[in-house]
This record gives structure tokens, C-alpha cells and sequence, in this order.
């Protein structure tokens, strides 16, 4: 009579057999375990796969029973006072690159290995998305005999598996999401009397990740001060919808953040009485908003230039009051302002930083006000590229060492570009006598395409499109950034 073992899913936590977040990066460590007990032999145990190869984690938790990823098909022998117990590992390739390890329940009664609704959504969840899709994985086991907190491999070899030479594929029904997270969603008001078709598009923060699991989104909005008198009523809805049954209001109408709550119609309106631009941010994983100033610009002070002086500090400037652009003088310590103080609202360091091609990137973090510590860090003295997302947090720059002109003067040569001479506060960039010919040119810097500077001559932009000469002569040419716009003067002798 073959021996009742379930080995529930806690006591394979206390063994290791949990899902993780530190298997990634092959080779995954294994559990502490023996070597192979002599008198078993491999062919006592075998499994197949299970027998529906959909796992319907809601149909599962509606019947209150486990899901079955696998049948045990031989069961011929255990050593006395050991257990049979099979870790499940998961991954998303077939080739195992990448994997985590699911909680199992071996039941030699019905000769299953199953896993509960519940842990394995929440483990696909952690470990890769939230998004309720279905998703396919590829399965793979490893067969323990446990005694206690004993635990043997088991087959022929240390790197055994029971699942044969192919992985087992599942497409997993995963349970619904608590919450339905749209790729946009719209804001309305008595701004636009309540009109869908003219509301706000209120866009997802961050482009490379799934809403599930990043589910912050934003937009600018202005008030006049008319309507900051009559007070500017606001809802959300999401993309598509035709109506305000599923709207979204605030819990407190005239709080600058608070809680987000589901409320039909014109009820839970937010209400703002103040005139200017501003930014809405909602995070729908929390269900919470923040209404702030919309900066025009951000000021970089620092050791490069002053934190006093606010005449003497560069500013990035923005076009969509989230991501910020411009070059700055740096000298080791640095943050940015969203005003000409230090304090108010205040960006410094959060986190290390990363480094590619010279470009050095990192995260920030929003403060009152700077104390001296937790700035961001610049290599050496220099003037830099600074971009900055506000929503992000993210931010990164580049040390300019040398601007030059490239163009059709030099047949595009980034190697032959002549260098431009700067000012003392490398604020104003300078080429005397350089002969052009009609065509095209712009700015490189450090004689590489990984910052370029075009546009039109009164605006320059960072990556903008080639200037255009229309008449061939010597030219002395001048890049200022001095002012807001950036501007290009080529004068001709």
C-alpha cells in the first residue's frame, strides 16, 4: 500500500522551494541537500505531465482545490521515513535562461504534484508581470526524498530532472486583476463641460513597462484664473469610454493629493481653485494623485556654479513640463530646482548610477529643500548635457569636452570636424574664418553622434535637424547658450 505524503507548499518554503527573485541569474543556487541515497534507484519514480496543459487558476479557486502540473506515474519505492517531494521551476524561455521556483504539493495518495491558484498567480506576479494575460511558461522538476529538514536529490545524477528532455508547456489562465488598467485615460471636467471627446489625454509615465505593473500616468493641465475662481472641477476616465459610469474622482475635492475613488458622474469631482500650469500624477497600484506646479524651467545649482547666486545658474527647459533638456557648468556636487531657490521643490540623488557610451544615469528623488547632502555627483569640472524626467525620476548627463562644426565643409568627417573655442563660463562657443560651402551642417560633440546640437538658428536643440547654408563664403559662427532658446549665429565676412 503505497504511503499518503503531501508535502505542503510551507514546508517546501522551509527547504527552499519557494518563488524568488534571486533565480534569475544562472547558475541558480540549489538547496543544501546529500548525496543520492545507494539503495534507490532512478526508474522508482516517474511523472508525466498533467493532464490538461491550460491551468485555469480561477476554475481552481472556485472549486477550492489545487491545480495539477504533473501526474506520478511510478512509485515504486522510498527509503523508510522519507517523504517524496518535487520542486517546480518556471520560465518563460524554453531554454531555462531565466527561472523561478513555484510551491508544490506532492500527494503520493492521489499521485499528484499540484500548486495552489493563489501562489502561483502571486508568483508570476512578483517575478514578471501583473498583467492578468494569459501567459505560456515552460515547467521542469526535481524529485527531493525528505526527511525533516533532510532533503536528498533524486536520479541518476545531481542535475536530474523528471520532466524528460523537453520542458512541459503551460498556458496559464491567470485570475483577474483586482483592478483593469488601460493604456491611457482621459481627464474632464467643467474645463471642457464634461466633454469626452475634447478631454485631456492623461498618458502612461513609462513606455517600456506594462501598466499592471507601473501604473503611474500623467498630464499637464492649465487653469485661467477664471477658472480657479469658479473652481476647476476634474474626473478621470479611462480611454474608450463613452460615458462617466466608471469614472474616477478624489476622496477630497480641494486636497493637491490624496486617495483616487470610484464614483459615476459629476460626484467625488476634484476641485482646484488656484490658476497656473500644473501636473496631475496618478498611481492607480495605490489608487493615489498629486497635483503640482508644472516648472517651466529646472535650475541647476551646484559646486560648478553657485546655490546662492541664482543669476549665475543654468536652467533646462522643457516642452511638455516633463522631461527637461540643457547643457550646465558641473564641478563635483549638483541637484536641480524647480525654482530660483533652494527650496521648494528640490531633486537630488537617489540611488548609484550606471554608466554607457559616458553617458551616467541614475534615479531622483523629490525634496523641500537642499541640506548639502544627497546631490548628484559629476565626474570633474566641466560643462555637461543634462536631461531629467520628473516623472521617472530619472535623470542623466554627459560631459561635453569638445563642441565642433561637421558638415558638407568636410564631407560629414566627425574625425576632421574643427573645434569650436569656449568662453570662461562655457557659456558661448566660438569658430572664426571656417569656409562653407552651400549645404548643410550642425554641432557634434567630443567628435561623436552621441550629442549633436541643430535646429533652427534661433533654436538650437539638442539633436535637432542640420543647419542649412544658402550662400558659400567664410563664415564665423557662435553657439550660445547663454539664453533660453539656445541660438546659432553664422555671420558672414
Amino acid at each position: 500500500m503505497k504511503k499518503i505524503a503531501i508535502i505542503s507548499a510551507m514546508a517546501l518554503a522551509g527547504l527552499g522551494f519557494t518563488a524568488c527573485n534571486d533565480c534569475y541569474d544562472l547558475p541558480n543556487p540549489e538547496p543544501q541537500k546529500n548525496p543520492q541515497l545507494e539503495i534507490f534507484k532512478s526508474t522508482d519514480i516517474a511523472i508525466a505531465q498533467g493532464d490538461y496543459q491550460t491551468l485555469d487558476l480561477q476554475k481552481a479557486l472556485d472549486a477550492d482545490r489545487l491545480v495539477t502540473v504533473a501526474n506520478i506515474t511510478e512509485y515504486q519505492y522510498m527509503p523508510q521515513g522519507y517523504d517524496l517531494a518535487f520542486e517546480m521551476q518556471a520560465s518563460r524561455t524554453e531554454d531555462f535562461a531565466q527561472y523561478i521556483r513555484i510551491e508544490t504539493v506532492t500527494d503520493t495518495a492521489t499521485m499528484t504534484v499540484s500548486v495552489a491558484p493563489e501562489a502561483l498567480e502571486q508568483a508570476l506576479a512578483d517575478n514578471w508581470t501583473h498583467n492578468p494575460a494569459d501567459m505560456t511558461i515552460y515547467t521542469r522538476f526535481v524529485g527531493y526524498a525528505v526527511q525533516g529538514q533532510t532533503l536528498q536529490r533524486l536520479g541518476a545524477d545531481a542535475d536530474s530532472y523528471y520532466h524528460g528532455t523537453t520542458p512541459w508547456k503551460y498556458t496559464v489562465d491567470r485570475l483577474p486583476a483586482k483592478r483593469v488598467i488601460a493604456d491611457q485615460y482621459l481627464m474632464l471636467g467643467n474645463f471642457n463641460n464634461w466633454d469626452i471627446a475634447s478631454a485631456l489625454k492623461v498618458d502612461h509615465v513609462n513606455p517600456d513597462a506594462d501598466p499592471y505593473d507601473d501604473a503611474r500616468f500623467a498630464v499637464v493641465f492649465t487653469v485661467s484664473e477664471e477658472q480657479a475662481a469658479a473652481g476647476y472641477e476634474w474626473k478621470l476616465v479611462a480611454a474608450g469610454a463613452t460615458g462617466l459610469e466608471n469614472a474616477m474622482g478624489v476622496e477630497d475635492a480641494t486636497a493637491a493629493s490624496g486617495t483616487l475613488v470610484d464614483a459615476a458622474g459629476h460626484e467625488a469631482a476634484g476641485v482646484w481653485n488656484k490658476s497656473g500650469v500644473y501636473i496631475l500624477s496618478i498611481d492607480l497600484n495605490k489608487m493615489t494623485y498629486e497635483i503640482k506646479l508644472a516648472a517651466e524651467y529646472l535650475y541647476v545649482p551646484g559646486q560648478g556654479s553657485s546655490t546662492t547666486n541664482y543669476k549665475r545658474v543654468m536652467r533646462l527647459a522643457t516642452g511638455d513640463y516633463v522631461n527637461y533638456g540643457g547643457v550646465a557648468l558641473l564641478n563635483n556636487t549638483w541637484f536641480l530646482t524647480a525654482q530660483p531657490a533652494s527650496n521648494g521643490v528640490i531633486f537630488l540623488a537617489d540611488g548609484d548610477t550606471t554608466e554607457k557610451d559616458g553617458v551616467i544615469s541614475g534615479k531622483m528623488k523629490q525634496a523641500a529643500k537642499d541640506n548639502g547632502d544627497g546631490r548628484m555627483k559629476a565626474p570633474s569640472l566641466g560643462l555637461y548635457y543634462i536631461k531629467a524626467n520628473v516623472n521617472r525620476l530619472e535623470y542623466s548627463i554627459y560631459k561635453i569636452e569638445t563642441i565642433s562644426l561637421i558638415g558638407a565643409y568636410n564631407e560629414w568627417d566627425l574625425k576632421n570636424a574643427r573645434d569650436l573655442t569656449r568662453s570662461g563660463n562655457y557659456q558661448k562657443w566660438e569658430l572664426k574664418g571656417v569656409q562653407l560651402p552651400v549645404g548643410e551642417c550642425k554641432f557634434c560633440c567630443n567628435h561623436a553622434w552621441t550629442y549633436s546640437f541643430g535646429g533652427a538658428m534661433d533654436n538650437v536643440v539638442e539633436n535637432g535637424s542640420n543647419f542649412k547654408i544658402t550662400e558659400a563664403g567664410t563664415y564665423d559662427v557662435l553657439l550660445d547658450f547663454s539664453t533660453i532658446p539656445y541660438t546659432a549665429t553664422f555671420t558672414k565676412k
